[in-house]
């Protein structure tokens, strides 16, 4: 018997056809419920972005970034956001809390005693 190994998780689509050419057996299931799409098509882009984190060159970010790419679009789809409010909600949080182009690193906060500003 060979070396079994258990994944649990989203693939492409050719990835079990390609397994089983290789003469590989699989074990696989289509998800068809909108809550299990949702789910892990959202871990997918977790992986996906975690992959990018350990990425070691500019070529390996780029492939990696394909791979945020498609299963971002993935969440999109299965849970109908337009890209127009995608947009907007982008420039939403933008007005309400700025962008990413400053590169601000929040090290640390220090609450006051009394958090409502008011002296005792």
């Amino acid at each position: 018997m060979g070396e079994y190994k258990s994944w649990k998780k989203l693939v492409r689509d050719l990835i079990p056809s390609q397994l089983e050419a290789k003469g590989i057996t699989v074990i696989y299931s289509v998800i068809s419920d909108f809550l299990g799409q949702d789910h892990f098509s959202r871990m997918k882009l977790a992986e996906e972005a975690a992959e990018v984190a350990k990425a070691k060159s500019r070529g390996e970010i780029i492939e990696e970034m394909a791979d945020v790419a498609d299963a971002f679009d993935l969440v999109l789809k299965v849970n109908k956001i337009t890209p127009q409010e995608l947009s907007d909600a982008r420039a939403k949080k933008n007005a309400e809390k700025g962008g990413l182009d400053k590169f601000y690193y929040l090290d640390s906060t220090e609450e006051p005693d009394n958090p409502d500003g008011q002296q005792q």
